[in-house]
Formats: C-alpha cells, sequence, structure tokens
C-alpha cells in the first residue's frame, strides 16, 4: 500500500510539473502577481510607465478581462521625444500594440517571444498606451519605457557639418524627421549623395537652400543611393532633410548615410 501512495505521489508531482511548465497551471506567485494587476484591464485604468522604469504583469486562466493589460507613459520633456517601449515574456507569447490617447492604433503591433521593442515619436506632453494581450495562452511579462529628446527634427536644431564630412543616422519611428545643417567649404557646385541602408522602407529626401526654399527631392529606394547637386558659396548652407518613404516594418530602425563634397 506505502508503494502504491508513493507511487500516485510522484506521478502527481510529475502531472503538476508538466501542467505548470505548459501554462495550464498557475504557481502561487504567478497567481498572485495575475490578480493584483487585475485594475488596468482597459484604457481608462492603464498603469503609468515611469519614464527609465519598468512594470511586471501578468494573466490567469480564470482571468475575467479576456486576458488584456494596459499601461500608459507620458513625455516628461518640453520638446518633441522618442519612447522605447519594450515587452519581455516571462511566459509564453503575449500580443502587445500602441495606441494613442484616442485610442486609435500608433501602427505598431508584434509578439513578445522572448522579447520586442517599439519606437513612438511623443509631443511635449503627449501621452500613448500599451496594451499586453495574452488570449488563450496566458502568461507574464515585463514591460518597460524610455523616453529621450529628439535632436535636429526642425531647422531651427538641425544638426550642423561642414561638407565633405560624411553622416550617418538613423530614422526611429514611423514620423521621425531629420534635418542637417550642411556649410560650404568653399564656392562651387555642392555634390550629394543620399544612401538608404535598410530593406524594409524608402527614403524621402528634400534640400533646402540657404533660405530654406526647397530645391531638390526625391526617394531612395531599399538598399539604394540617391546623387544630386547643388550650386553654393562659401559659408554658405544647405539644409538636407530626411524621413521615411514607404514602410515595410515600422518597428525597424531605419539607417541612412549622406554624403557631401563641393568641385
Amino acid at each position: 500500500m506505502k508503494k502504491v501512495k508513493t507511487l500516485v505521489k510522484r506521478m502527481a508531482a510529475v502531472i503538476m510539473s508538466a501542467a505548470i511548465a505548459m501554462g495550464v497551471l498557475m504557481t502561487p506567485e504567478f497567481s498572485k502577481e495575475a490578480h493584483a494587476a487585475d485594475t488596468n484591464i482597459s484604457m481608462t485604468t492603464a498603469i503609468e510607465i515611469p519614464n527609465n522604469s519598468f512594470v511586471e504583469g501578468a494573466v490567469g486562466y480564470d482571468d475575467p478581462s479576456g486576458g488584456f493589460r494596459w499601461y500608459k507613459f507620458t513625455n516628461p520633456y518640453d520638446c518633441d521625444c522618442v519612447a522605447t517601449v519594450t515587452v519581455t515574456a516571462s511566459t509564453h507569447n503575449p500580443e502587445c500594440a500602441l495606441f494613442n490617447s484616442l485610442g486609435g492604433s500608433d501602427g505598431k503591433r508584434g509578439y513578445a517571444w522572448p522579447s520586442i521593442a517599439f519606437h513612438a515619436g511623443l509631443k511635449a506632453g503627449e501621452t500613448k498606451y500599451l496594451k499586453v494581450s495574452n488570449g488563450e495562452w496566458k502568461g507574464a511579462w515585463t514591460a518597460s519605457v524610455s523616453i529621450t529628446p529628439e535632436e535636429g527634427n526642425a531647422f531651427k536644431v538641425a544638426k550642423s557639418y561642414k561638407s565633405g564630412k560624411r553622416i550617418n543616422g538613423k530614422l526611429d519611428y514611423l514620423e521621425d524627421v531629420d534635418i542637417y545643417k550642411i556649410k560650404a567649404k568653399k564656392t562651387g557646385v555642392m555634390k550629394f549623395s543620399i544612401t538608404n541602408n535598410e530593406n524594409h522602407y524608402d527614403v524621402k529626401y528634400t534640400v533646402y537652400n540657404k533660405g530654406k526654399a526647397a530645391k531638390k527631392t526625391g526617394e531612395v529606394k531599399e538598399a539604394e543611393t540617391k546623387n544630386g547637386k547643388l550650386k553654393i558659396k562659401k559659408g554658405q548652407y544647405i539644409y538636407i532633410e530626411i524621413k521615411r518613404g514607404s514602410i515595410a516594418f515600422d518597428s525597424e530602425l531605419g539607417s541612412y548615410s549622406i554624403k557631401t563634397k563641393i568641385k
């Protein structure tokens, strides 16, 4: 009889371990965490994720919300910023999506297994929302937010370079704009080359003269280079604006390079 009881206990332990591994049963810690987060089940009850911080969340099989949680993050700076939102899954693969303050999609969605990162533009004081959903699978995750001021996204804060210096940049999110101010070392014709280093999107460019009037425009396809030229005098500036064209995967970081030379 003792052997039978021992065998039954061993079998029960094996079944329990397998059930926990598959997410069928929750550990006490997992269950406690799941119920502690029950309040943020709608956009209006979203939990704030402070800048440069993180929160932990989970949903269980008896969760009444349908298996999702809402979070929000706010730009603390008095300028345009970019937010990096990262979700790392502890169990299973929750689906994540960003939304604006009106509840509309921010165009970013994906599964966090083992993790996923989004880059979102934020105006001064703007709030955006993160929805994490685990549907039938349930599970646990960690969500973090890092918000940093945007640089060089307007004429008045354009990054300054001298002609002949190579410029390397990246577009962090769908609406991102980069503007560069390039000073001519001598009078002549400034030639410029713009290279799109990615395979997921097109780059749009506009070249402005010293009076900020658009003189050259174009689009650089995936993994291509476009060339152009503009007459200029020594000491004058031109401005080159870079932004995204067509998007295949808007959560991808986009890199590009600019070369200038005067003849």
